[in-house]
């Protein structure tokens, strides 16, 4: 017999049992390759991608299989009924939730579930203050102009002087240092002139004295103390120059400013009690200039406080951009009413309430678009919360002094937590948009699937329409917020 067969009739018994187990070892191998092949392709960033947000959106309905089941809220809503959803975020950061709306057959008259969310109380929201009284600041009249008021001394004013004048480029703010010529001084207040601004700062001149005289300075002090002499030059000094040379501030127009930089640093270089006036102010109708120059001496005014604790040798009070901003309109409106730009801010706020919050978060929103919508939402909320009487007292510029950090500050301000107070507010503005405009609050219908972003602290509404519905809401991550139910 040939060796190669001698070999198979030698290994034939016992090869044959071996070899089937190899081969069926081999295939079961395969399959589990290629199972693992399909699973990473599943799971593939590219490929399936639609697949699972489909499942998502499935899941959401039912939060014991839901991606995050603790991330899930559910209430049901009768006819008419609205709900919110208020974002307690104040660091300012996006916030992404699916919404999901099925038929509901019966609604009990009950409405929500009072231990997760419930009817709002919003009784007892301040309206703020009326007037107030307190010292009005004695303003130094310059050489050959009017006083507001009884001059105490002359000061000479230097005939030029350099500023680092606001400029709005890019929809952001810049500065650029200029040099500026003395175009006089009403009431101590000395007016300087960028470049051909000189014309505008002439006619402004006689508008300040008017102002100056209507009290209204006197009334912001009596609120947030007196505006302090920074750099020494009797009075406060005016700036008059083109702040937007391009219009890129558009419908709503950048018309002035305070910098808390300018006061703070004011012992050195070309900061001091700095108001910018841009030139185009000189045309605005007499309304306007008086909510105007109100709104940027409550500016002052708090600037004045923050220094004041500098100089005291307490620490510094670091104070965010919107509570300054809102302060300041909330002065604005409760002493020369609301000024048209105001109102087209809340406009601006109703339209989209989710991406107008309170705190602005400029890496979530550009520098423009942030005085836009979000200056009516952070007002109003300060606004919802204040406690008047403190206002009333004219004790806020003490509490400036007195509170260790910003925290305790708003704290004393609104009377308690800021979140009851956020909550309260949102459903007080849900109710405003529903006597005047429903229109904007969009409507869930039955097996309706959505997703909202929302900005930091803000609320965004959703109204029910003729049938109940069972609604589900799901965040996408572990951010704080509520559901109300609004009962109209």
């Amino acid at each position: 017999m040939p060796r190669g067969v001698d070999l198979m009739a030698r290994h034939s018994g016992p090869a044959v049992p071996q070899v089937a187990w190899l081969a069926l070892s081999l295939f079961g191998l395969g399959l589990t390759l290629v199972a693992s092949v399909r699973a990473i392709d599943r799971t593939s960033p590219v490929q399936g991608t639609e697949n699972r947000t489909k499942n998502v959106v499935a899941e959401v309905a039912d939060c014991r299989t839901s991606a995050f089941p603790g991330r899930a809220k559910h209430c049901r809503l009768a006819p008419g009924d609205v709900v919110c959803l208020v974002s307690e975020d104040f660091l300012g950061s996006g916030h992404l939730f699916k919404v999901q709306a099925r038929r509901c057959d019966r609604v009990e008259s009950g409405g929500a579930d009072p231990g997760e969310f419930g009817m709002a109380d919003i009784a007892g929201l301040s309206q703020g203050v009326r007037t107030v009284g307190g010292g009005s600041r004695t303003f130094v009249a310059a050489a050959g102009d009017a006083a507001a008021g009884d001059a105490a001394e002359v000061v000479e004013l230097p005939s030029r002087r350099l500023f680092q004048l606001p400029r709005m480029s890019f929809d952001r703010a810049a500065t650029v240092l200029s040099e500026c010529e003395l175009a006089g001084a009403v009431g101590g207040a000395g007016v300087y002139c960028e470049g051909s601004a000189r014309l505008s700062a002439e006619r402004l001149r006689g508008r300040m004295a008017s102002f100056l005289a209507s009290g209204l300075l006197g009334c912001v002090e009596g609120v947030l103390g007196p505006v302090l002499d920074v750099d020494g030059s009797g009075g406060l000094t005016v700036v008059v120059g083109d702040l937007d040379p391009a219009g890129e501030s558009g419908e709503f127009p950048f018309w002035g400013c305070v910098r808390e930089t300018d006061f703070l640093g004011g012992d050195s270089g070309p900061g001091g009690d700095i108001l910018y006036l841009d030139s185009g102010v000189s045309e605005i109708s007499e309304s306007e200039w008086r909510s105007l120059l109100v709104h940027e001496l409550a500016h002052a005014a708090c600037f004045s406080r923050l220094l004041e604790r500098r100089l005291a040798g307490l620490s510094d009070l670091q104070v965010p951009r919107w509570f300054h901003e809102s302060l300041a309109h909330l002065v604005e409106s409760e002493f020369v009413g609301e000024s048209e730009l105001s109102k087209r801010r809340l406009e601006a706020f109703r339209v989209d309430p989710g991406i107008a919050p309170v705190v602005v978060n400029l890496q979530q929103m550009t520098w423009g678009a942030s005085r836009r919508g979000p200056r009516a939402s952070a007002s109003r909320f300060l606004r919802a919360g204040v406690d008047g009487e403190l206002l009333r007292s004219g004790a806020l510029a003490g509490v400036f002094r007195e509170s260790a950090c910003f925290e305790e500050l708003l704290s004393r301000l609104l009377g308690g937590a800021t979140e009851p107070v956020l909550r309260r507010w949102a459903a007080s503005e849900v109710r405003a948009m529903l006597a005047t405009g429903p229109h904007l609050i969009p409507q869930l219908s039955a097996d309706c699937v959505t997703e909202r972003r929302v900005l930091g602290t803000a609320f965004v509404v959703w109204r029910a329409g003729s049938e109940g519905l069972d609604v589900t809401v799901e965040a996408g991550d572990d951010s704080d917020w509520t559901l109300t139910v609004i009962r109209p």
